[in-house]
């Protein structure tokens, strides 16, 4: 960077980021940070929050920033500097089988988030107990609160029709998140030993998507298996309500929100005891044993796992769809989730000091 470019910073784009900064009086005033196309929970908290409260760009008081977004510490510095109190939401942490190389400065930067932090949410418990593992973060007022459902957009079908057999995942698939669905292809073709008529659904998008579809011409079940792409909000809720059973075996995930919806739809769901959807689902779903690692490839459950949990859910549903239904009405819901933002957001900027 050359002394021209360095003195433009110091002298025009810093003082306009305190004058941004300038706190306003004490009644909430957050700014969220700017728009984004990009996909994944936490550009999709970003839109809820904003849905229910205004996004100041001019003389906010509170920033409130995710762990998984883009973020400056020089902005939140400034911000602070000029009496911003700062909110951080924090969803998971950095981990050799998940990052590689490199995860331990990733790291470094979330702990330096939690050191600016006035007050801290995590996301789920297994948010809270993997920060303490691997950040080490300093003592910070904080709590667990869960991400939410709006159960007056997601629910269940009024009209229901006889279909056959449909499993469902959902989700934006990396190409290291392949281990998902070529473990549901190959219990797909077990599962139609006994269940001809069954089928699968993979929505959302697919990274290298051609192979996976290769895999399944191979293994015989291309002609049961859907591939939506990507989907919006409404597409969503008639994806599941096309459902019997949702299955969600991305290892620790840290609190997936497609889970969520799928329960609010009515679905079972068929997920592996890591991350934080055990904590999600409770009586909602069957579970698949898996121990909790970080430091080993990511890898499916065996087909014959899966396999044995669809059947093992099959002949309990509808009770666990209800089950999961009213779960999510009771813990998760939207309201409350909002509720308690707009309550946190006054008892930050009460608070003298951290």
């Amino acid at each position: 960077m050359n002394a021209l470019l360095r003195r433009a910073i110091k002298t025009i784009l810093l003082p306009w980021i305190g004058v941004l900064a300038s706190a306003a009086p004490n009644i909430p005033r957050v700014y969220f940070g700017p728009p984004s196309r990009a996909l994944g929970g936490p550009h999709a908290k970003r839109q809820k929050l904003t849905r229910f409260f205004k996004n100041y760009w001019w003389h906010p008081n509170l920033l409130y920033i995710t762990s998984g977004r883009p973020y400056s510490f020089t902005f939140i510095r400034w911000a602070k500097a000029h009496g911003v109190r700062f909110i951080l939401n924090q969803d998971g942490v950095y981990y050799p089988a998940w990052y590689g190389a490199g995860y331990e400065v990733e790291n470094r930067r979330l702990r330096m988030l939690h050191e600016l932090a006035d007050y801290v949410i995590y996301q789920s418990r297994f948010c809270f107990d993997t920060a303490q593992q691997f950040l080490h973060p300093p003592e910070r007022p904080y709590e667990i609160l869960y991400n939410a459902v709006d159960t007056d957009i997601f629910k269940p079908a009024t009209v229901s029709l006889k279909r056959p057999i449909t499993l469902i995942t959902a989700g934006y698939f990396y190409s290291s998140k392949h281990y998902i669905l070529e473990g549901l292809l190959s219990a797909l073709v077990i599962l139609r030993q006994h269940h001809s008529e069954i089928r699968l659904i993979i929505a959302g998008h697919v990274d290298g998507v051609d192979s996976l579809k290769a895999l399944a011409v191979k293994l015989g079940v291309d002609r049961c298996t859907e591939w939506t792409g990507k989907y919006t909000v409404t597409q969503g809720v008639d994806i599941l309500n096309r459902g019997t059973l949702f299955i969600h075996l991305k290892n620790n995930d840290p609190c997936p929100s497609v889970v969520l919806e799928a329960m609010a739809c009515g679905l079972p769901i068929i997920y592996t005891t890591t991350g934080g959807t055990p904590e999600l689902v409770g009586d909602g779903g069957i579970p698949i044993q898996r121990d909790v690692v970080f430091d080993r490839p990511d890898t499916s459950p065996t087909p014959t796992q899966i396999s044995e949990a669809v059947e093992s859910a099959l002949l309990q549903d509808p009770l666990l769809g209800t089950k999961a239904r009213i779960r999510v009405e009771r813990n998760f819901s939207m309201s409350y989730w909002v509720k308690r933002h707009q309550d946190l957001f006054n008892l930050v900027l009460r608070r003298q000091g951290t």
